[in-house]
Order: C-alpha cells, then structure tokens, then sequence
C-alpha cells in the first residue's frame, strides 16, 4: 500500500513538472508575420519586424487586434532578445505563417540569414517565404481594410485556399533551405510588393549561390509556374497582325527529359500539352477556325518557353533543377556529375514540343 501511494505522489508532481514554463493564451503575443531588413544603426547589421495577433473571442474585431514591433540587433536573435523586453507577452513563434526577407538582404545572400529560422524549433517549417520591395517593414506595416485576422491576407494568397492565381509562386521555408544548399536546384520567391491598402503578388525572383540573381516579368512568371507546377488555369493572350485572342486553359501537362547521348550537342527536351477554350477576341471566331488558332497559340506559346528558358541558360539559374535531375539518373562520383553538368549547362539546346487542343469558342461564336 505505502508502495502505491509513493508511486501516485511520484506520477502528480511528474505532472505538475509537465506545466513548467506554459503560459496561458492572454500571456501570449502570436507572431503572425516577420520581416528582416537592414538596420538603420551602424553598429547593428539586422532589423527585426514583427506583426503581433491578440488571441480575441470576437472574429469581427480580431482584425484590429495586432502590434507591429521593430527592433535592430547586431544578429537575428539580438533583435528577437530585445524586442521580447519591450512587450509585456511571451512571443509566440509557432504561428508564424509568413516570412518575409527584405529586398537588399536577398541580394546580398540568404545562406546565412536563413540559419536561425532553421534552427528554431518553434517556428514551422511548412511557413511561407516572400521577398519585400522595397524592404520588409513596409510589407508588415500593411493592414488591408478587408483582413480579418492579422496575416491573413498573406497566409490565403500563398496557400491557394482563397485567390488562385498562376502568377503566385510557392515557397516553403523547408523547400528553400533544400534549393539553398542542393546543387543543381536554385530558390524561387515570390516578390511582395505594397499596393494601396494592399499586396500585389504577381511575379517572383530567383537565386543563385543564394543570392538574388533574376527578377522574372509577370508573364515569365505565370510560365514558370505552368511548367513546373503543370497549373492548369493559365490564361494565355496570342497576337498576330490581325487579331488578339486569349485563351483559358483547362488542363496543362509538361514533362522533360535530358539527352547527353551526344555528347557535343547536349539537349532538354520539353512535352508540353494545353487544352482550353476561347475566353476573349477581337475578331469573330468561328469553330471551323479553331485548328488555325490551336496553331497560332502553339506557335507562341513555343517560343515563349524557349525564350524563357534561354534566359535562364544565359543567366546560370535553374529553377526546374535541371542540374539535379541529371545528378540523380547518372552515376559515378558527385562532385565529378557536377562539374560535368556545369559544363554542359551554357551548351544545352533546348527543344520545345507543343500540342494545343481548343474544344470551342466558350458560349458563343
């Protein structure tokens, strides 16, 4: 019997053990987004942005219920040190759904900034990642009028769950600590800018050696992700002399594959198959036409693709990982593949094949 009371009094206070350093909702500030800039002082090197939500039981007002804190720091987790002695609340890390890393940090390297959100264990992996133009603070400082709950707006335009648009590129903190540190497979991030009240979202940048490298167009970007996401709602505008159409495409399948059976001539090609309608023209289109424009649209559409993926070849960026895929379907020594693969890169002839099936004019001629 002592035997079993001492057991009960050991397992309550493993218990009570359990709670130590929890705190409770109201003593919390949920960190919803950060930034990171360069600090304004000299003898620091980063500023820290912070958007902070208040846990509130009324959904009509949690909108307004969120601080905005900044701090500078020699690190990043100076920064964090001193903004946690100017609250009165823990911060609370483990909402942070956005992140958003100011545009002259990124031209200057992500390598090393990105380490403390790697190291920290309360931040999810699965948060998204933006680069702010002209700087971070300015992204966080925006409270659109319709949002909410802070950081919304942000979290539903990456994630697709509200607006679903082919110009809004995904990247995951996970999936960029991968392209930073993997050979053949360079980061992509969608670009965030301030737009009235609001955020425009529609194209994104990409790294080499971590650094800011190619900051795409708006359509290059809707291509990008077409081809490497297969998106399949893309609207595609064609133009001759005569005439301008768009086209909404229903169903977009791509695939490649590398050929370096000849040696000399080493070449990627791509399969690329469209199909949609007619969404808009200028001129009256009737279905017998359709084949003479499933030509034009190919023709066009081919020559995009091959524009855009010469300007990553002249530009030394791969955002397909091109370079990974032929590291992982060739053998031999790692380091050896890629050095190969560097060399064959700026020979690489690209060859596009497209196939555009268009099953009508939409509604009416």
């Amino acid at each position: 019997m002592k035997h079993k009371v001492l057991f009960l009094f050991i397992g309550f206070f493993l218990i009570l053990t359990g709670c130590n350093g929890y705190k409770d909702i109201d003593k919390r500030f949920f960190v919803v987004e950060m930034g990171l800039d360069h600090a304004t002082q000299k003898d620091n090197k980063y500023a820290v942005t912070l958007k902070l939500a208040i846990a509130s039981a009324d959904t009509e007002t949690m909108g307004s219920e969120s601080y905005i804190v900044i701090k500078e720091g020699k690190t990043i987790s100076e920064a964090v040190k001193k903004l946690k002695a100017n609250v009165d609340k823990e911060l609370d890390f483990g909402h942070t759904k956005v992140i958003i890393i100011g545009e002259e940090i990124a031209k200057e390297g992500l390598i090393d900034v990105m380490d403390w959100f790697d190291r920290r264990r309360d931040i999810q992996q699965i948060s998204y990642i933006g680069i702010g133009k002209p700087n971070a603070q300015k992204i966080i400082d925006v409270k659109p009028k319709f949002e909410r709950i802070p950081g919304n707006f942000l979290f539903l335009i990456f994630g697709n769950t509200g607006t679903e648009s082919p110009s809004i590129t995904l990247q995951y903190l996970f999936d960029l600590r991968r392209r930073l540190t993997e050979n053949g497979l360079d980061p992509i991030i969608p670009v965030v800018e301030p737009s009235q009240e609001s955020f425009a979202v529609d194209h994104a940048s990409i790294f080499y050696n971590g650094k800011l490298a190619l900051e795409l167009s708006e359509e290059e970007t809707v291509l990008y992700n077409a081809l490497e996401r297969e998106y399949p709602k893309v609207q595609l505008q064609i133009e001759n002399e005569e005439e301008i159409f768009n086209i909404s495409s229903k169903v977009l399948n791509a695939k490649y594959k590398i050929d370096t059976t000849n040696g000399s001539s080493p070449s990627i090609d791509f399969e690329i198959e469209i199909e949609g309608s007619i969404e808009e023209t200028t001129e009256q289109i009737k279905e017998d036409n359709l084949p003479k424009y499933e030509k034009l649209a190919r023709e066009s559409v081919k020559e995009r693709i091959e524009k855009l993926l010469t300007k990553f070849q002249e530009e030394r960026v791969d955002p397909f990982g091109f370079g990974l895929r032929y590291r992982a379907t060739n053998i031999g020594d790692e380091e050896e593949k890629w050095q190969k693969w560097l060399s064959l890169y700026p020979e690489v002839t690209f060859k596009v094949n497209v196939k555009v099936k268009l099953f009508g004019t939409g509604v009416i001629q």
